[in-house]
């Protein structure tokens, strides 16, 4: 048999079929890693005892059983795009197709047989034997976690990692002038015109040239007062820290040029996201604080302050745009009540319909945020608000020495957990402005969706693959600078 295009890539009959057999490929992965686990906790003794043949048995059980996944998911697509783009074969048939089915099935099932035989005859020997040692029983919980986790694994194999797979297709493919009308395999052309990579890649080296020059300045200030400070002594710089002083200038300036001289949709789109991430995770964490802060304290009634502070994360993202809507409108609103006139209304004011969205945005997290500082507060132990007491620490000064580093792990969780939020916000957007006026709100998020409504699924690929590893970078900036600041001390 052929196996066409359409069979792996277009919404057709065969998404059950694909289905099932991803589903099958992971429970042979699982099933193989679970027999590597059982195997690699227990001692050495108990193998020498039991005699079971090929003790490193389970590696090539787990790798056969994790082939015909790679090849299936990767290496089949990858041929078939290769082959496609060589012989510009849009729906004919690939004719290799059946062999690399083939294989895939052969190997898959070699995998399940391998690390069947392979766990009966260790189970049979190792039971009668009936040494199961601690690292044995440690095995069985790996066993049940593994078993809890296999359904979301399969949820977000078929929900979100397969059609995420798709979007290098989709990247690929010029949509048709007509709907309906079969699209033209392009290759990454689309990539330089959507992203704008050729203003991208002048600004990174405008702020490779410029980062330097203030990294330089930078390292001559910070050895400077640092020698003033510590008199005499020669500063100690960690690779990290140097690392960090040249990446954040580089970073803001090269980002700052791309703005200010590339015309894209992704790169007014991107400059809106940053904005409105910075708009509301920093008000959101110190509000958060704050309140929470406030509420700690051991007054009367505070457990009702405590429920009002923290109401606003039972309201849902609908409910609270509507609200906010009505609150903002020009002619019955809030402000209009209050004697302040708006004109023309916030939410369609250029200058501020993004900060009236963040507004909402932050108050809508606000609820969460304050529950995350006010449990990481009554974590912290009175003994030492008692000790600063004693010593003659002041509120402020109790507040930066004692509160503030004990609640870091709680911070840095915030402010990661926010910060991808905010990157994937789409709610407030869709409901107060639509991206307007003049596109002045239409973050990432949004700019995908309107790709999708248009019809440009490509461009609307290609920009969710931007926005997965502009989130996944600064995701792991945040990991690698903001975790060296966490206190994790008693």
């Amino acid at each position: 048999m052929d196996i066409t295009w359409s069979d792996f890539y277009d919404a057709s009959g065969s998404d059950l079929r694909h289905g099932l057999f991803v589903l099958a490929l992971i429970v042979t992965f699982f099933w193989t890693a679970r027999v590597a686990i059982d195997a690699n906790f227990r001692t050495r003794a108990d193998w020498a005892e039991s005699k079971v043949p090929g003790r490193d048995l389970w590696r090539i059980g787990l790798v056969v059983g994790s082939v015909p996944a790679v090849v299936y998911c990767v290496v089949y697509p990858g041929i078939s795009l290769l082959f496609h783009s060589i012989f510009t074969w849009l729906d004919g048939p690939v004719h290799m197709g059946s062999t690399v089915l083939a294989v895939v099935v052969v190997v898959w099932i070699a995998g399940l047989a391998l690390s069947a035989a392979y766990e009966v005859i260790a189970r049979k020997k190792l039971d009668a034997v009936g040494a199961l040692t601690n690292r044995g029983r440690r095995a069985k919980d790996a066993e049940l976690a593994y078993g809890l986790l296999l359904p979301s694994f399969v949820l977000f194999g078929e929900f979100v990692f397969y059609p995420f797979a798709r979007n290098f297709r989709a990247s690929r493919i010029q949509p048709g002038l007509f709907p309906g009308q079969p699209g033209k395999n392009v290759g990454w052309a689309q990539w330089g015109r959507f992203i704008d990579t050729a203003v991208l890649g002048k600004s990174i080296w405008y702020g490779l040239g410029r980062g330097l020059i203030v990294f330089v300045i930078l390292f001559l200030v910070a050895g400077a007062l640092a020698r003033a400070i510590n008199g005499s002594a020669k500063p100690v710089w960690r690779p990290s820290s140097i690392a960090v002083l040249f990446a954040v200038p580089f970073i803001m300036i090269a980002l700052v040029h791309f703005f200010d001289t590339s015309d894209s949709d992704f790169a007014n789109s991107f400059k809106v996201t940053i904005l409105f991430a910075i708009y509301t995770v920093v008000p959101g964490l110190v509000l958060g604080l704050l309140l929470a802060v406030v509420a700690n304290q051991r007054l009367r009634n505070m457990g009702f302050y405590r429920v009002v502070f923290s109401s606003p994360i039972i309201t849902g993202v609908a409910a609270s745009s509507v609200i906010f809507f009505t609150l903002l409108n020009p002619q019955v609103g809030l402000l209009p009540w209050l004697g302040l006139e708006t004109n023309p209304a916030l939410l369609e004011n250029p200058s501020w319909a993004l900060l009236a969205v963040s507004g909402v945005v932050v108050w809508a997290n606000l609820g969460l945020v304050f529950i995350l500082m006010s449990a990481g507060l009554q974590a912290i132990p009175d003994d030492l608000y008692e000790a600063a007491r004693v010593d003659g620490a002041g509120a402020w000064r109790r507040f930066w020495s004692i509160t503030v580093p004990m609640l870091s792990p709680t911070i840095f969780f915030t402010v990661v957990v926010g910060s991808i939020f905010a990157f994937q916000a789409f709610g407030q957007i869709q409901l107060l402005t639509q991206g307007g006026p003049l596109k002045k709100t239409n973050v990432l998020t949004f700019q995908i969706y309107q790709d999708v409504v248009q019809g440009n699924t490509s461009k609307a690929g290609i920009l969710s693959i931007a926005l997965f590893v502009i989130v996944l970078t600064f995701t792991v900036i945040q990991l690698r600078v903001l975790e060296r600041r966490v206190e994790y001390g008693n």
